[in-house]
C-alpha cells in the first residue's frame, strides 16, 4: 500500500515511482494522496518488468522480493529486468543489495510427536491406521513454520548468495550447493530447516535483515521439511549431501535434498510456490498474539481464552490480515536529490 513509497519520499527523494501490479493500486494512490505526498510520489499501475519510467533513469530500486524458501515468490527475474533497463550507471543503488540462503538440521521432539502421536488416542480412538497417511501427505512437502533457536542442530550451511547487482537470470534458474557442516550437539532430527537474511548497504548505513530461528519473530518465518524416518546424531558428526533448486518455465520451483551422512535422506517436491506452502494458521496466529511459550513447548492454552469462540474470532482476524497482506508488497522505485 505504498508504504515504502512513503518512507523514500519522507527521507527526501525528489521523485518516487510506487509499480503496483494489482487493484489495491488505487488505494495506494489514496493513501498516498492522505498523507500529502502525491506531488513525490506517482503510482504506476502494471508489472514491474513492464513500467515505463518517464524520467528513463532511477537512482535507488527498493523491492520486498523475498519469499519462502527465498524465491519462491519469483519475482528476482522481473526486477534484474527492470534494474538493466533503469538503474543508473552512476552509483545506482538496490535495497536488498544481497541475500543468502541457509540451512540446518532441525529437531522437534514435542512438534513432530504432536503430528504423530495425536492419532494414537483421539478422543479415546484409535486411529493409528491414518498415521502412514498423515506422513505421506503432510511431509511430503516443506512447511511454513516459526522454528526455535533450541531446535538448529548443526551449523548453518550457506546453500546460495546472490548479488542483486550483478545476478542474471541464470543465477535463479538452477541453483545448487553442497551440503558440508558438522552437527552441534546430540539430538534427533526431525526435519531440515531453511531461512534467508539479506543485506541492506547505503552509503553510510548497512543492516543485516535475519530470518533464522534465533532472530525471533518475522512475517517470513522459516521454512522446515519433515524427513519420514527420525534419526538420532552425535556433536561432532558431519552433514554431507546436496541440494537443489530449479525454476520451471511456469515460475515455479522443483526442490531436492539429499543427505549422505549422518543418515541417507532423499526428499523432492515439485512445482512449488508459495500456494503449495502449508502452514498452521493457529500456530502462526497463537505466535503472533503471544501464547507462543519459547522453550516451555509451543503454546500455552491457557491463555487461549474462550476456546473455541477465541480460536475462530482469531482464524477470522488471521484471514483478514493474510488478504491485506497479500497485496500490501509492491515496489518503489526513485530519483535521489542530489
Amino acid at each position: 500500500l505504498g508504504l515504502m513509497s512513503l518512507f523514500s519520499a519522507e527521507a527526501g527523494a525528489r521523485k518516487v515511482y510506487c509499480i503496483e501490479g494489482s487493484q489495491i493500486a488505487s488505494a495506494a494512490e489514496e493513501v498516498i494522496r492522505r498523507n500529502g505526498k502525491s506531488s513525490v510520489v506517482t503510482v504506476i499501475r502494471g508489472r514491474i518488468e513492464e513500467a515505463v519510467i518517464p524520467e528513463g533513469k532511477v537512482d535507488v530500486i527498493i523491492s520486498e522480493w523475498m519469499g519462502y524458501f527465498l524465491h519462491y515468490e519469483d519475482m528476482v527475474p522481473a526486477i534484474l529486468t527492470f534494474r538493466d533497463k533503469y538503474l543508473s550507471n552512476d552509483g545506482g543503488l538496490m535495497f536488498p543489495s544481497h541475500a543468502r540462503m541457509w540451512a540446518s538440521l532441525y529437531s522437534d521432539a514435542k512438534w513432530y510427536d504432536a503430528r504423530i502421536r495425536y492419532w494414537e488416542d483421539v478422543y479415546g480412538f484409535d486411529y493409528t491406521p491414518l498415521i502412514s497417511k498423515v506422513v505421506e501427505e503432510q511431509f511430503m512437502n516443506p512447511e511454513r513454520q516459526h522454528l526455535r533457536d533450541i531446535g538448529v542442530v548443526s551449523e548453518p550451511n550457506l546453500l546460495h548468495s546472490i548479488d542483486m547487482y550483478t545476478a542474471t537470470l541464470d543465477d535463479v534458474k538452477d541453483i545448487r550447493a553442497i551440503i558440508d557442516s558438522k552437527v552441534t550437539r546430540n539430538a534427533t532430527i526431525h526435519g531440515i530447516a531453511f531461512w534467508f537474511d539479506v543485506l541492506l548497504e547505503g552509503d553510510e548505513h548497512r543492516v543485516l535483515l535475519d530470518t533464522s530461528p534465533k532472530a525471533g519473530y518475522t512475517s517470513w518465518s522459516q521454512v522446515v521439511w519433515y524427513v519420514r524416518d527420525a534419526f538420532n546424531v552425535t556433536r561432532g558428526q558431519d552433514v554431507k549431501g546436496s541440494f537443489a533448486m530449479l525454476r520451471t518455465e511456469r515460475g515455479e520451483f522443483d526442490v531436492a535434498v539429499r543427505l549422505i551422512s549422518p543418515s541417507r535422506v532423499e526428499l523432492e517436491a515439485f512445482d512449488q510456490s508459495p500456494s503449495t506452502m502449508f502452514q498452521n494458521l493457529y500456530e502462526r496466529l497463537s505466535f503472533e498474539h503471544g501464547i507462543y511459550e519459547g522453550d516451555k513447548g509451543r503454546f500455552d492454552w491457557k491463555k487461549t481464552g474462550n476456546g473455541l469462540v477465541d480460536i475462530a474470532s482469531r482464524l477470522q482476524l488471521g484471514f483478514i490480515a493474510a488478504g491485506v497482506s497479500a497485496f500490501a508488497v509492491g515496489w518503489m522505485v526513485g530519483r535521489c536529490n542530489y
